[in-house]
């Protein structure tokens, strides 16, 4: 399952300096990290099955970030989550009236957490109720809950970024992405979803990465981003 652990406006660490996993279907067709042809100042991967991304930022400073909300099995939605990601940080709208945007139009898509804004002004949107908040200075989290939910994998990178006085270098910042630490059995909070789902949130990098038994799903993106 994705995770995101970020360090904002923190001492030492410059504005923005975040830790990301993707996980997602070997047979979804993707494009790594690149300049976008057809948006040259925006760098992300990209989702070649509907277009979108999962995590964007441009030389405006504008950034994006989208996790699934698991809570059991959801509907699919009618238009896929990755062209909110893509909307925002390719278009020009003020963060606050893509928000209004957000709240009437969220129920089109199937549950998502969306961190959006420019890196010096973040938000988080979670579209079960149609929440949205302004983020604090200090380290947070994000996986398949809501944001800073204490779970297993997002503690473990909290604590990294707490410990850090200044950024990390980037063979460390993946090795702790890829840390298949199991945690104690039961404390997954994910309602009865499989096998695969309930051992996804309990280590920061996919079993897929590392076992055999989950063949279809697997950690296929790590990213290590600073904004000084």
């Amino acid at each position: 399952m994705c995770v995101l652990a970020f360090a904002y406006k923190t001492p030492g660490l410059g504005q923005l300096l975040l830790l990301a996993n993707r996980d997602e279907y070997y047979a979804r067709p993707t494009a790594p990290l690149d300049w976008w042809p057809d948006a040259p100042a925006t760098l992300g991967g990209r989702d070649l099955q509907s277009g979108g991304s999962w995590l964007l930022v441009d030389a405006r400073g504008r950034f994006a970030a989208i996790t699934n909300i698991r809570d059991g099995y959801a509907r699919p939605g009618e238009r896929s989550r990755g062209e909110l990601v893509a909307r925002f940080v390719t278009g020009n709208e003020d963060p606050l009236a893509f928000a209004a945007w957000l709240k009437a139009e969220h129920g089109r898509y199937a549950p998502f957490n969306l961190l959006f804004g420019y890196t010096s002004d973040l938000y988080h949107f979670h579209s079960r109720g149609g929440q949205l908040g302004r983020l604090t200075p200090g380290i947070h989290t994000l996986s398949n809950a809501t944001l800073d939910t204490p779970w297993f994998k997002s503690e473990r990178l909290a604590e990294h970024l707490q410990a850090l006085r200044r950024p990390p270098a980037e063979d460390e910042a993946l090795r702790w992405l890829a840390d298949t630490t199991p945690a104690e059995t039961g404390s997954c909070p994910i309602p009865a979803s499989g096998w695969r789902w309930k051992k996804c949130c309990r280590r920061s990098s996919s079993p897929a990465a590392t076992t055999a038994r989950a063949p279809r799903c697997c950690w296929r993106y790590r990213r290590v981003a600073m904004s000084p």
